[in-house]
């Protein structure tokens, strides 16, 4: 074999070795979103699946999330004040604020209503967001009620009792904490269940 052949095929080869590594991720990668596509196809079933990491969250549910969410800016929306708890989630709550948003949260007495009131009003909604919106109950007999009333496509809550009694019900439910469970949907802040949403949304 001639010197400009043998370089010629070693450049063949370098090229292959070169480009082997982008072609395997960008076909693993389309094998994970065709998986998660079929999986979100599947009938609905309550019944437990192994646990799944999603970017901007945790996910181990009983009942998976559809592969196409609603963006959750333009369907009803109810989230608990108590999982506002960094600039990031207000800013994320203040960017659904409207009509069909709705913040719950749970009082004991006079006192610590208007202190809820007042964390509120920190957020500095705009004023496209309705007041009466914003609803104080004082039960968790009343918090859960206020939920399934409404029948948001998302809520979104830090109470796993509340969470887990609306996960039969809605399509959409989201305990915001660092502890991951095995058969909820969970995140570890408002912020990034919001962005989660979005992206699927858009995909």
């Amino acid at each position: 074999m001639k010197r400009w052949q043998k370089a010629a095929l070693a450049a063949l080869i370098c090229g292959a070795v070169l480009i082997a590594g982008p072609i395997r991720v960008a076909l693993e990668q389309e094998r994970k979103r065709q998986e998660f596509q079929e999986a979100g196809e599947e009938d609905e079933e309550e019944e437990e699946t192994t646990p799944d990491v999603s970017a901007g969250g945790r996910r181990s549910t009983a009942r998976d999330p559809p592969s196409r969410v609603p963006d959750p800016r333009g369907v009803m929306v109810v989230v608990s004040l108590s999982a506002v708890k960094s600039e990031d989630d207000a800013v994320a709550v203040r960017g659904l604020a409207g009509p069909l948003l709705y913040v719950v949260e749970q009082v004991e007495s006079d006192e610590a209503e208007a202190a809820a009131r007042a964390r509120f009003a920190a957020l500095k909604m705009p004023a496209s967001f309705p007041q009466h919106h914003f609803v104080c109950c004082s039960t968790a007999v009343g918090r859960k009620a206020v939920f399934r009333q409404i029948s948001p496509a998302f809520a979104i809550d830090t109470d796993e009792d509340n969470i887990r009694y609306l996960q039969p019900h809605l399509q959409n439910v989201c305990l915001v904490t660092a502890v991951e469970q095995r058969d909820l949907f969970t995140s570890p802040t408002l912020a990034e269940y919001l962005l989660l949403v979005s992206l699927m949304a858009a995909s």
